[in-house]
C-alpha cells in the first residue's frame, strides 16, 4: 500500500483516535503510532483493523461507507441505449403538452423507458401509469 492511501486510512481513524501530523510522517512512524492506538495495516485487505476487537473500535477500510458521502457514479449497462435524434425530436415535441417540459417527471420516465429499449407508445404507457400514482 502506498504511503497516501495509509494517511487516508488513519485520517478516517483520526475521527475516534487523534494521531498528529499524519501528512508529514514516513511510513514507520505511522505504523508506530497506530500501535499506540491499538490498531494495525492491514495492506491486503486496505484496512486498519483494532488490535483488540472491541464494540468502540470498528474496522477501517479505504472505502468505507460510512465515512464516504460519495456516490459512485452508475456504470451504464449494455440495455441501455442512446436516443437517436428521431426520438429526441418526438420526446420534445411532446414534452410541450406536459409540465416540466423535457425535465419534468413524465418526460424523465419516458427517456428511461426508451433507452431501455421501449417504444415512443411503451414508454408514454408506463409514464402515464407513473403520474396516476
Amino acid at each position: 500500500m502506498n504511503l497516501t492511501s495509509i494517511r487516508k486510512l488513519i485520517s478516517k481513524l483520526n475521527k475516534e483516535d487523534k494521531i498528529p501530523k499524519i501528512w508529514s510522517k514516513k511510513k514507520p512512524e505511522l505504523l508506530d503510532d497506530l500501535k499506540k492506538v491499538q490498531y494495525e495495516l492491514d495492506e491486503e485487505k486496505q484496512q486498519l483493523t483494532p488490535l483488540v476487537q472491541m464494540k468502540r473500535k470498528r474496522i477501517i477500510k479505504l472505502t468505507d461507507s460510512k465515512t464516504d458521502k460519495k456516490k459512485m457514479p452508475l456504470k451504464k449497462t449494455e440495455e441501455t441505449k442512446k436516443l437517436s435524434p428521431e426520438d429526441m425530436k418526438k420526446l420534445k415535441e411532446h414534452s410541450k403538452s406536459h409540465e416540466g417540459g423535457m425535465k419534468g417527471k413524465h418526460m424523465k420516465s419516458m427517456i428511461k423507458s426508451m433507452k431501455e429499449g421501449d417504444s415512443f407508445k411503451q414508454a408514454h404507457e408506463k409514464a402515464k401509469k407513473e403520474d396516476e400514482k
